[in-house]
């Protein structure tokens, strides 16, 4: 089952992190203020419509705005890993691996 309040959470924090107005966005993707100010609120899910045109005008999948997954691995943290030296890569990826299996014995 969908949590419209977390679905509106995110939309609403998707808006934030843009610096952007729910007039701006209402008017990219073609709803009323009213009805975009409903679905921040979590009063009900998008239309198929409405989401697909949220995650294009935010560039996310839909996964992430109705589940929170995101596919796309956090841009910050791509950017220190490019900062290694390439000796220091096999480390790192020795270091992944432990954290996935300690991940996976606690399931």
């Amino acid at each position: 089952m969908l949590d419209n309040k977390a679905i509106g959470n995110r939309i609403r924090e998707l808006r934030e992190s843009a610096n952007l107005t729910q007039d701006s966005i209402v008017e990219a993707v073609g709803v009323s203020l009213h009805h975009y100010s409903d679905l921040e609120r979590g009063l009900y899910t998008p239309s198929t419509k409405t989401l697909i045109k949220l995650c294009e005008y935010f560039k996310v999948s839909c996964d992430y705005i109705l589940f929170g997954i995101s596919e796309e691995p956090d841009s910050a943290v791509i950017d220190k890993i490019k900062l290694l030296d390439k000796k220091y890569l096999g480390y790192l990826e020795k270091q992944i691996n432990i954290l996935i299996d300690i991940q996976n014995n606690d399931k």
